[in-house]
């Protein structure tokens, strides 16, 4: 069984009493969304690396080990 070539789609929602400035910050920088959804301050794990491409049709890679 291999990795499906096909693009996975997803949808988050939640509300956060914040500007919403900081919530795209919080998702769309690197450096800080591997303050709070990877690595050791959430649990034991390395960053290998996180990459955003955050425009319209861009992408992600986020590589933990």
């Amino acid at each position: 069984m291999g990795i499906d070539p096909r693009p996975a789609g997803v949808h988050v929602s939640r509300r956060f009493t914040a500007p919403p400035q900081r919530g795209f910050d919080a998702w769309l920088d690197p450096g800080l969304t591997g303050g709070w959804m990877f690595g050791p301050p959430v649990q034991d794990e390395a960053i290998v690396r996180l990459v955003v491409d955050a425009r319209e049709g861009g992408w992600f890679s986020f590589v933990v080990r």
